[in-house]
């Protein structure tokens, strides 16, 4: 089984692909990480990373792969789970993990206006939404959506346009 995951950071991407992994005995590939032992830099180019990845799985026959990149990238993939959070629960997970300001509001943008749904090269996705849940939770939930090939439909529309109304985006 070759298994995608993608989202904003925090939305649960890395957990979920471990516990997926471990659950399902394949291998763990973090994107994040093949962008670091390759050098990649901060501004990713993203068809020098989508050769890089091509190439990493091209004789797998399952894995887990995760990141917030994967949007970007063209694989063969049984399953693409895209995870998404309410803006309040990711401005919760990022003041926790000490983004700076800009940081949170440009990922809290890219949730809210739906950057993920619009660009995914992949438009064959089961989409989770993570708010409140934890960690055995979320397993349950995406295990039951993949049986189902049945997600959650997610809109934060209500959100964006608060947000919008206090300046924020």
């Amino acid at each position: 089984m070759r298994i995608g995951i993608t989202g904003v950071p925090g939305s649960g991407k890395t957990t979920l692909a471990k516990d997926l992994a471990k659950l399902y005995h394949l291998p763990y590939i973090s994107i994040n990480d093949v962008v670091k032992k390759h050098n990649l830099g901060e501004e990713v180019d993203i068809n020098k990373l989508d050769k890089i990845i091509r190439r990493i799985v091209k004789d797998m026959n399952g894995f887990v792969i995760e990141g917030h990149l994967l949007v970007e990238i063209d694989i063969n993939l049984d399953i693409l789970i895209l995870l998404r959070a309410s803006y309040r629960a990711l401005l919760r997970r990022y003041r926790k993990r000490k983004y700076p300001d800009w940081k949170i509001w440009e990922n809290i943008a890219a949730e809210i206006l739906d950057y993920f749904p619009i660009n995914l090269k992949n438009k064959n996705y089961i989409e989770i939404n993570t708010t409140g849940l934890n960690r055995r939770q979320l397993l349950k939930k995406v295990l039951k959506s993949i049986e189902e090939k049945q997600g959650d439909v997610v809109n934060w529309k209500d959100d964006m346009i608060s947000l919008i109304n206090r300046g924020k985006i």
